[in-house]
């Protein structure tokens, strides 16, 4: 029988993998025994994303072989009722029954295991493998509408309605002009700017896919269709364009430009992905932030792609 086997090492994010191929039980083992462990402990956190070697069978039932305390080791099984157990061993050929057990039909056997009392939703992230494909989905523009102009959207409903109220309410004594003149200045301050920026990013993360990982030494991006391969090695500086104060009615919007060696540019919107979550995938390289009044992004800020 062969299972879906798959590896992880220190730098890898919660559900990224690789080496992911069906594997029989002897060939699990014999990888197991070919990896680095004890390179991996060095600064190691130890958790459920840690240098290990996971195993899953059809029916959505993992096994993952991870390093420990005091140079031990620590298998978890995670069942399909979102179930966690694990057990500790001294050397990983300790585990090597269970695992070859795994690989049999059978139901596995966690009478020696210690089942673990955590939110299960939250486990399974780390034992499933994650889309690091980033665009521009409708979910995803609803979600940074909320998050970057949602207070003001709403305000502007309410000033709206008060100002058509007093319209309907007319009388002699009452200045309606006076009122159709407000209406700008709540445009101004209702999220009109937003929507402005907005706009810009939109334009420059539309039919564009960003596919990028911590642990991967190469990313993607460009065109949906037909993305360019770039080399983290080859990036030389990485800044962050953003406006002052928390406060700031446009704090939401940010960009990252990242520059290579050979002069050429990306911009990628907090549109298309969170610029700290962009950072934290190129941790190898110390971000400047520069801040300014307007944080759009100009046809000359990207080099390489309009």
């Amino acid at each position: 029988m062969q299972l879906l086997v798959k590896i992880q090492y220190p730098n890898f994010e919660t559900g990224e993998y690789t080496g992911e191929k069906e594997r029989t039980a002897q060939e699990t083992i014999q990888l197991i025994a070919d990896f680095p462990w004890e390179k991996q402990r060095d600064h190691l956190r130890v958790g459920l994303t840690s240098p290990s070697v996971t195993i899953q069978d059809a029916q959505g039932n993992f096994l993952k072989l991870a390093l420990y305390y005091n140079g031990k080791f620590i298998l978890y099984f995670f069942n399909l009722q979102h179930q966690l157990f694990s057990k500790t061993f001294s050397q990983y050929a300790e585990a090597t029954p269970l695992i070859r057990s795994f690989f049999d039909d059978h139901p596995f056997d966690t009478a020696d295991f210690t089942l673990q009392h955590s939110w299960p939703n939250k486990n399974l992230s780390h034992f499933v493998d994650r889309d690091f494909h980033y665009r521009v989905s409708d979910k995803r523009i609803l979600r940074f509408l909320l998050g970057s102009s949602g207070i003001f959207f709403a305000a502007t409903i309410v000033m709206l309605g008060f100002v058509i109220w007093e319209l309907f309410a007319w009388s002699p004594g009452k200045h309606p002009l006076a009122l159709l003149l407000v209406i700008p200045y709540i445009g101004l301050l209702g999220g009109v700017p937003n929507l402005i920026l907005f706009a810009n990013y939109y334009r420059h993360s539309k039919r564009k896919v960003l596919i990028i990982s911590k642990g991967d030494d190469f990313f993607y991006y460009g065109p949906q269709e037909s993305p360019e391969r770039f080399d983290k090695k080859e990036i030389t500086l990485v800044t962050e364009y953003k406006s002052r104060g928390s406060r700031n009615p446009i704090a939401y919007f940010a960009w990252v430009e990242i520059q290579f060696k050979d002069d050429r540019r990306l911009a990628i919107p907090n549109l298309l992905i969170d610029e700290n979550e962009l950072k934290g995938k190129i941790p190898d390289i110390e971000v400047q932030t520069t801040y300014v009044r307007w944080p759009s992004i100009s046809p000359g800020d990207e080099a390489l792609f309009g």
